[in-house]
């Protein structure tokens, strides 16, 4: 019959583990927490900082309309205020309206989809990036005179700071609290054989 491992010896164990299992709980919270934080949150959650809409506007580039992106929190005030404008994309215009916005943005990045539905409207999918590299994206649907967020997303480089702090104490302090059960046990066995 073999004897059981002390306590003292489990401890040396976990402290050995500790650079493989450090690797290990960083990159699963770092990947985990990117995913949740940056990934695309629902309407019930709120809308992502900066979350914009496309509004066509009438009048030039030679009478096709001006292309613009307006808060989502004051779009539907926006259309009110300016007769003429429409949350529509007409489909063959999608890539013309990716150009006006690249161009009179200044956006590096962009990828617009426009799926229209049965009853008139449009599900309409947005994603650029700005000259920050600050990522942004949002998913509604349209119809010429309002919107419907269903959901939106935001990536930006002081996000991604905050998340790699987040995952290194979360790393920490399991590490801690598991060292520091270990070493409670190995001190209690240590403490009760030299009382006995």
């Amino acid at each position: 019959m073999t004897k059981p491992r002390s306590p003292g010896t489990k401890l040396l164990f976990v402290l050995l583990l500790l650079p493989v299992t450090g690797y290990a709980v960083f990159w699963i919270s770092l990947v985990s927490l990117a995913s949740f934080f940056e990934g695309w949150h629902p309407s019930w959650l709120g809308e992502a900082p900066g979350t914009q809409v496309v509004v066509m506007a009438a009048g030039s580039p030679l009478e096709g309309g001006v292309v613009k992106l307006v808060p989502y929190a004051t779009a539907t005030a926006y259309v009110s205020a300016h007769p003429g404008s429409t949350f529509l994309i007409p489909i063959e215009r999608v890539n013309e309206v990716k150009e006006q916005l690249t161009a009179s943005l200044k956006i590096p990045s962009i990828t617009l989809e426009v799926k229209p539905l049965r009853d008139g409207r449009e599900e309409i999918t947005l994603e650029y990036m700005d000259r920050a590299d600050d990522s942004y994206g949002i998913r509604y649907k349209a119809t010429r005179n309002a919107v419907e967020l269903r959901s939106s997303r935001y990536a930006g480089d002081r996000d991604g700071i905050g998340v790699l702090l987040i995952a290194m104490g979360l790393t920490v302090l399991l590490h801690l609290m598991v060292i520091g059960y270990f070493a409670f046990r190995a001190l209690y066995e240590w403490r009760r054989k030299r009382a006995e």
